[in-house]
């Protein structure tokens, strides 16, 4: 078959194919952030694909994503943190990516957002090294990396000082919330990934809501393309 040729009477046919004999990285991407609703620019699919490059690199030394071939990691990874954009506003933000990890979905928003100013907070001083690295090599301005743990008080990150408070695969929603919360400014938004397991969670975690002064404002429940995995984007505003 050839890359990037796939119709409707083939279905049956690629849906069970390995991803990387479906199509090249570039299509691939692109076609999964178009079913999600986004269109990519050229040079940011350019970027993306070399920022991968390199996470699958350091991901040898320090554990940064789950083992898995590049193109099982463009939809898992890339295009998990490309499926919140389409909800979000296109003008300058104040964002903060709490347990940032390898920087999903943080350093995607800035490729793609290049206005937003982004704050990435991890912990893993490995971790941390990495996400300096790659806002040196991809001349990402206006990206800050703090080696912070936020479960503790700290002076590093003001409180009450961004616009969306993001995080993904951190914590369960219960303990997330009153985390992300002192955090949010006033008319802020929290951004929660999650999966298949997110309407339980809302349900347990129904006490931090209240004592946050949180509402659950709007969810997006989505499948990631060519998977087939079900997710969930969860909005969460201040009452």
């Amino acid at each position: 078959m050839t890359p990037g040729n796939v119709s409707r009477e083939t279905k049956k046919n690629w849906e069970t194919m390995p991803l990387d004999r479906l199509l090249t990285l570039d299509r691939l991407l692109t076609e999964s952030a178009r079913k999600l609703g986004l269109d990519l620019q050229p040079e940011q699919v350019s970027i993306l694909l070399k920022y991968l490059s390199e996470l699958m690199r350091w991901n040898k030394k320090i554990n940064l994503i789950g083992s898995s071939t590049p193109a099982d990691a463009v939809v898992r990874h890339l295009a998990d943190s490309l499926a919140a954009l389409p909800y979000l506003p296109a003008h300058p933000l104040k964002v903060l990516d709490i347990g940032s990890g390898g920087g999903l979905p943080g350093l995607i928003f800035k490729v793609i957002r290049p206005n937003w100013s982004v704050t990435l907070a991890e912990s893993n001083r490995k971790k941390v090294s990495f996400l300096r690295d790659m806002t040196r090599k991809f001349n990402l301005k206006d990206v800050q990396v703090l080696s912070a743990r936020l479960k503790q008080k700290t002076e590093t990150v003001p409180l009450r000082d961004f616009d969306l408070v993001t995080a993904r695969a951190l914590a369960p929603l219960k303990n997330l919330l009153p985390l992300a919360r002192p955090y949010l400014s006033a008319g802020g938004m929290i951004l929660a990934y999650k999966g298949p397991r997110a309407r339980q969670e809302i349900r347990d975690a129904a006490g931090a809501l209240s004592s946050q002064g949180l509402s659950l404002t709007r969810q997006e429940q989505f499948k990631l393309p060519f998977l087939n995995h079900r997710r969930a984007l969860l909005f969460f505003e201040g009452n």
